[in-house]
This record gives C-alpha cells, structure tokens and sequence, in this order.
C-alpha cells in the first residue's frame, strides 16, 4: 500500500521519469525485502497496556491514510525534485521543462544542446538515475522507521529487528549492482533499466 501512494505520488507531478521496468524494480527487488523482514518486528513495549481496538475499526484508518499520503507526497516531490534539479542546472527553465514537448518549437535548449541530447535516450538516463536512487534510498531509510507503528524511531530502534538490517542492506547492495553494471562487465542490465553510472563532482579550484 506504500509503495502506491509512493508511485502516485511521483506520476501526478511526472510520469516521465521512471519507466515500468523500474517500478517494476522498486516494488519486487527494493521493496520486497524490507517488507518481507518487517513481518518479524517484535512486539510494542507496551502493547500488553494498549486498549483492544473496536471491532468494527476499518484496516485502513482515517490517520493511517493521511500519514500514507503524507509520506507519498514528499517521497514523489523529492524524487520528481532531484530529476527537475538536474535540467534546472542545465539551464532550462522550470517553465520549458514543462513544455518539454515544444522543444524546439517554442523554445530552444541553451549552450548549443538538442532536445534529443537533452530528453532522449542518454539525455535522460542521469536524471533517471538520480530520480530512481533518491526512490531506492528514501523507500529503505522509510522501512528502517517501520519497526514500530506507534512508537519512537529513538524507542524502537532498527537493531530490534535484524532481519530487516539485511532486508535493507541486500537491496541497496542490489541497487548499486545495477546502476553500475557496465564497471562489473555488465553494460546491458543498466541500458535496460535506462540508467547510467553515477560519479562525484569534484568542484576545479584554480590557483
């Protein structure tokens, strides 16, 4: 159920940025795990102290719905957030992002750049790879606070639960493997995915 409002979320601002192969990816090989460890979170600390809950409560409350849409929403503004960041630093426009279509109709990218450079095939994939890793990583950090619906990340921390440490780890390790396929030998698995090998700015200094 997160993990949908989690894609809604994302598609209502862009449904260009991640492609089903990913989606694909995030729901099964990111997703499944730390799911899959969360069935063994101990018990509350004061679960014995709770008050049984009505018999007629629906699975899906009114504050578990807002706390799902909360958490979908600045999941999708980041990670739509960190794929527009990389065309802001091209210098293209929040405006001419929008109209990406019009592309050299009714406006032309700067310094030299095509549209094709820009939004096709390996014009896309930096962004798509940023956007998906922003998803990776706030999906796993999500699941490490999921170890008490009630209580305190501080309270009821991950190391309770150490299955779900190597629920998160195995993925993110995964994740890694793919986006950078092409240094272990492996060019096609990260071609299929659209995505591409990340690397660090190094800002030049000049003496």
């Amino acid at each position: 159920m997160r993990l949908i409002f989690d894609l809604c979320a994302v598609q209502c601002v862009s449904t260009n940025n991640i492609i089903s192969l990913n989606a694909w990816h995030i729901a099964y090989s990111i997703d499944g795990p730390p799911a899959t460890a969360l069935g063994f979170n101990p018990p509350a600390p004061d679960v014995m102290s709770q008050k049984p809950r009505p018999s007629d409560e629906p699975i899906m409350t009114k504050c578990m719905a807002y706390r799902y849409l909360l958490t979908g929403t600045y999941v999708g503004i980041a990670t739509v957030g960190s794929f527009v960041g990389h065309y802001l630093s091209q210098g293209i426009s929040l405006r001419q992002l929008r109209s990406w279509g019009k592309c050299d109709q009714s406006w032309t990218p700067p310094d030299g750049a095509t549209c094709e450079s820009l939004f096709q095939g390996a014009g896309r994939e930096l962004p798509q790879t940023l956007s998906l890793t922003v998803l990776v990583c706030m999906e796993l950090f999500k699941a490490l606070s999921a170890v008490s619906v009630d209580s305190s990340l501080l309270t009821v921390g991950p190391n309770q639960n150490p299955l779900l440490i190597a629920g998160v780890i195995l993925p993110f390790i995964l994740h890694v493997a793919v986006v950078y396929s092409s240094k272990l030998g492996l060019p096609g698995l990260a071609k299929s995915f659209g995505l591409v090998s990340l690397v660090i700015a190094v800002p030049r200094i000049d003496y």
